[in-house]
């Protein structure tokens, strides 16, 4: 029938000397060339099988070639990435198939799917079932279910166009497909946490064609902090050299702790003692991860990749790099890469933000991941279990002070020292006859006013004012734009429709409503439009101060009760 040949699949394992495999699987008769490749897939560590197909799927191919093949009619439908198959036959029945990707690991199955079958009657390759060619070649054993999916949707087109269907688009639509790169081998620097995201979006680069270098960043404070509890770094960097020799790779820890004490931590502490509330999460990515990292070992790496939920896009206009909301909205992580520059952003890769943390968890365990039933981890990157008033109580130690009745004056109590607490901030409070909220602090006096009637109209919360405004594209948005973005005041998937009043390097903000949560001097509001984040900017005022009451003579027991009883 055919000059190739067929193995069974026993023999292949002979060949291969995994006689063992073997006995666990059914024979399926599979073409010579395709069962030679596989078999000598299934004997290389898993990075390595990873690279021989992105080899595979590197080759270039004819332009004609391409522009024969990139057509509606053969857009293989139903996958992650943009796949195209042709496949014919001359008056004999002997079959012709063409294929490309491009998701790098994906146009490699498809060159060895093509070699594979390519002069094979078309009543042979009919006769095939994708579980049975995935089982035989062992393919099943490190695909994705992605990836598997694309297997088994390339093999249903070659079948409908053999049998002189047509699949992908109709002929009606000519839209061109822009055909965008995905890895073609480039070297790139990957940052593992020791946690799930990080992990999985390492795999996901190994699929897609990347050559990655793994990282650990070193940033915990354990010597200066060890006496307040148990510093985790030594536990994820096990976890991600676990995950590195699940694929036979090495990674690499670097400690970047004096850059992150002098590029984080003073200004987080600088800014709690100004009473403003720090986010050094913000600061780290901009910094620490796409800063001194980027600088130090940029020029080695194509790319740095981390596990964030976030994507970027090419801007073909304006031919920048935008950075975009990820496909969970609960799980986006833009707000905290918001201070971002186009240097940084145009140099990164999230392989996760196509995806949901519920889609990230389940290939974890596809991939049988050593941390895949690790939680996620909380709170301020560099303290890990530590609590962040614990930090600030190392540094800035105590200082006890009034609690005062926004509206009255009235004292309510004593805290710690006004940086303990935020605008906004209800719980930890430690006040009876409450719900109670912080609405402004003094720094100066070191008083923090609370009130019982946060929503309350006289408590808006409509109007700020922004300063050192960051634009990722380096460019301002237009006055156009500014009157139609959304400003995101705090991690989350609430964003507000607001209006951007520019002034050199200040910004004025009217939302269109009232934000339930405080507007915290110091806090970072991101821009977005559509999809896009554009940059951020830095909450400059406490607007409720003004506004706020002196102290009124010692209040009796009795004449706190009577006050909430009126």
């Amino acid at each position: 029938m055919t000059n190739l040949g067929f193995l069974g699949l026993s023999g292949i394992h002979e060949k291969a000397g995994c006689s063992s495999i073997a006995g666990r699987v059914a024979v399926c008769m599979v073409p010579e060339q395709l069962a030679k490749t596989a078999a000598k897939l299934s004997e290389l560590p898993l990075a390595k099988r990873y690279s021989r197909l992105a080899e595979l799927g590197s080759e270039k191919q004819e332009k004609s070639v391409l522009e024969d093949i990139c057509r509606p009619e053969y857009r293989v439908p139903g996958c992650t990435s943009i796949v195209h198959v042709k496949a014919v036959h001359d008056l004999d029945g002997k079959a012709t198939i063409q294929g490309c990707s491009d998701a790098k690991l994906t146009a490699g199955l498809i060159r060895m799917l093509s070699e594979g079958l390519n002069g094979l009657d078309k009543e042979v390759i009919l006769g095939m079932e994708f579980s049975e060619l995935a089982d035989a070649t062992q393919l099943n054993s490190f695909m994705s279910s992605s990836r598997a999916n694309a297997f088994s949707n390339v093999l249903k087109c070659i079948h409908t166009q053999l049998q002189g269907g047509t699949t992908g688009e109709s002929q009606s639509s000519s839209r061109p497909t822009t055909f965008v790169s995905e890895g073609q081998g480039e070297d790139v620097a990957v940052l593992l946490s020791g946690g799930v995201d990080s992990s999985v979006a390492l795999r996901l680069l190994l699929e897609q064609g990347y050559r990655p270098t793994p990282f650990y960043l070193k940033i915990w404070l354990e010597d200066e902090l060890s006496h307040l509890g148990e510093c985790p770094w030594e536990e994820d960097l096990s976890y991600a050299e676990s995950v590195c020799e699940q694929l036979n790779l090495k990674v690499e820890a670097v400690s970047l702790q004096q850059e992150y004490m002098d590029s984080v931590v003073k200004y987080t502490i600088q800014d709690a003692r100004a009473g403003r509330t720090p986010n050094p999460d913000v600061m780290c990515n901009s910094r620490v991860k796409f800063g001194v990292f980027l600088d130090r070992f940029g020029e080695d790496f194509s790319k740095v990749a981390s596990g964030h939920y976030a994507r970027t896009r090419r801007n073909q206009r304006s031919e920048m790099t935008e950075l975009v909301c990820s496909a969970d909205e609960w799980k986006d992580q833009t707000y905290f890469l918001a201070h971002l520059k186009q240097s940084q952003v145009e140099n990164t890769l999230f392989p996760i933000g196509a995806y949901t943390k519920a889609r990230v968890r389940e290939l974890a365990d596809e991939y049988n991941l050593p941390n895949k039933a690790r939680k996620d981890s909380q709170g301020i990157c560099f303290l890990g279990k530590l609590k962040f008033d614990e930090f600030l109580e190392h540094h800035l130690g105590r200082q006890p002070g009034l609690f005062l009745e926004y509206e009255t004056g009235l004292v309510l109590g004593k805290h710690r020292g006004f940086w303990f607490y935020t605008l906004g901030q209800r719980k930890g409070l430690g006040l009876s006859g409450g719900p109670w909220y912080v609405v402004s602090k003094n720094a100066e006096e070191n008083i923090v006013y609370i009130s019982g009637k946060y929503h309350d109209m006289d408590k808006p919360r409509t109007l700020f004012t922004v300063e050192s405004l960051s634009w990722i594209s380096g460019t301002p948005p237009t006055q156009e734009e500014c009157a139609a973005l959304r400003v995101k005041i705090r991690h989350g998937p609430r964003t507000v429709p607001c209006r951007l009043v520019l002034e050199d390097n200040t910004g004025h903000v009217e939302l269109e409503e009232k934000e339930s949560i405080g507007l915290a001097p110091g806090q970072f509001a991101a821009f977005y439009l559509g999809d896009v984040c554009l940059g951020s900017g830095i909450i400059s005022a406490d607007s409720g101060l003004e506004h706020a009451p002196k102290a009124s003579s010692e209040v009796s027991s009795k004449r706190l009760q009577a006050h909430y009883l009126a």
